[in-house]
């Protein structure tokens, strides 16, 4: 058969070497499968800043397919994201059970967390780290590569655990509490403590825990700046939302801009500082957002929920309180602010995320029994109020805890499937205005 040209060009050693890898497979009876990974408007390139290279044209694209021998197929095909990979080669049997070889090079920016990827997820299938990164660097491959396809636990960064969560997520579940981070393409306005965390990071997350749609919150590092925000959400549409942080001032123009974006909602972590100040110093903007259909997202503690409580109750939009409105333990629904809330939620426009299991947990991993105690109660309560997040990459946390463990909670939370199909899928789409199928 006559072979048509890869992308790579005529003369370059890897198509030569790979043509060979594929004939000596198919001279033992076998088929052999090579993946060359390119990026066309890169190239060889492999600063961070050529992420911004990469176009919607390529994602996805197989842009060269040909047999070069006898039962041999070679594809060449092209991933794109903010994944700078230069070009490799992957072989392997039909069966994926052994890497026959690697050639090339892979250049990444987050050199840190794919190392952890390679030692985790390839070195389980009993091939060596130093083999496999000699002349090679398969750390950005076994980025991209699911682990459907290798068969390997695989590393996400800012969460501990390799393993799936035992809970199936139903199809377009939504984690609606989450952050992304990406200093090297949207610098902090000011200091800030976090590393990357960034949307092809945070979509190996979503393919461990099976999760479709997700809500993003602006980080606090970003001041008022939600550019990493709209560009996540432009990367993960139509799946997400985002919850903007903005001055009080902000123009009509500018909220209109920011829905436009994918925003449909305005966060205020309140959190240490003035909770009656500002959201005294809210109110007009929490009408204005409210006629937009958005609502009002708090950080807030119990303390701050009981010193604002006529506020609250007389606050002209809806409001969606974060982490489990932070009712410190033991106490948990005995604590004066649950009731605040309960009263709140019964008023028909509060919204309680079901996010950050372990910030005021006293038992912790891994069975969480206090906060799984007041999740139950809100979840009872009010099971049309409720949503659930992650809180990924855990800001402030020291030790990440494992997103997976986190997930199967939600059976703890709810025991019946139909009512954390309603938490996971309805409620968001109601709330966050995702598409109802």
């Amino acid at each position: 058969m006559a072979k048509r040209k890869w992308v790579t060009p005529d003369n370059h050693p890897w198509r030569e070497a790979a043509r060979r890898a594929a004939q000596q497979k198919a001279r033992k009876g076998g088929r052999a499968t090579v993946v060359g990974l390119a990026l066309r408007s890169a190239g060889l390139r492999s600063r961070p800043s050529q992420r911004q290279e990469t176009t919607k044209a390529q994602k996805g694209t197989f842009l060269t397919r040909f047999d070069s021998a006898p039962r041999a197929r070679l594809t060449c095909f092209e991933v794109a994201g903010n994944i700078p990979l230069a070009c490799g080669f992957f072989f392997a049997g039909m069966s994926d059970a052994l890497v026959e070889g690697l050639l090339g090079w892979v250049a990444h920016p987050y050199g840190d967390s794919l190392k952890n990827a390679l030692d985790t997820g390839w070195g389980a299938r009993g091939i060596g780290r130093r083999a496999f990164l000699k002349g090679a660097g398969l750390a950005g491959m076994a980025a991209v590569i699911p682990a459907r396809v290798t068969g390997a636990q695989e590393t996400v960064p800012n969460t501990s655990g390799t393993e799936r969560p035992t809970l199936k997520a139903p199809p377009l579940a939504c984690d609606c509490h989450q952050h992304i981070f990406d200093p090297v393409r949207f610098p902090f306005p000011r200091p800030g403590t976090e590393s990357d965390a960034t949307v092809a990071d945070y979509r190996l997350l979503q393919r461990r825990l099976g999760t479709t749609r997700n809500v993003i919150a602006t980080p606090k590092e970003y001041v008022n700046d939600n550019r990493v925000t709209l560009d996540a959400i432009a990367q993960f549409a139509p799946n997400a939302r985002g919850l903007a942080s903005v001055d009080p001032s902000i123009t009509d123009a500018e909220l209109e801009s920011l829905k436009k974006g994918g925003m449909n909602g305005v966060r205020f972590l309140l959190l240490g500082g003035d909770a009656a100040g500002t959201i005294n110093k809210i109110q007009t903007l929490a009408s204005r957002v409210n006629e937009m259909g958005w609502h009002i997202d708090f950080g807030i503690s119990a303390d701050q929920i009981i010193a604002t409580e006529d506020l609250l109750m007389k606050f002209p939009a809806v409001i969606a309180i974060d982490h489990m409105a932070r009712i410190p333990e033991p106490a948990g629904v005995n604590h004066p602010a649950y009731a605040i809330v309960r009263r709140l939620i019964d008023k028909g426009r509060t919204w309680v995320k079901l996010s950050l299991a372990g910030g005021d947990s006293k038992v912790g991993p891994p069975a969480y029994t206090d906060v799984v105690k007041l999740a139950q109660a809100y979840v009872q309560a009010a099971p049309e109020r409720v949503v659930w997040g992650t809180n990924w990459p855990h800001p402030n946390e020291a030790t990440k805890p494992d997103d997976a463990m986190i997930f199967d909670l939600l059976s703890e939370y709810a025991p019946d499937e139909a009512t954390r199909h309603r938490i996971l899928v309805e409620n968001p789409a109601v709330l966050y205005g995702f598409a109802k199928s």
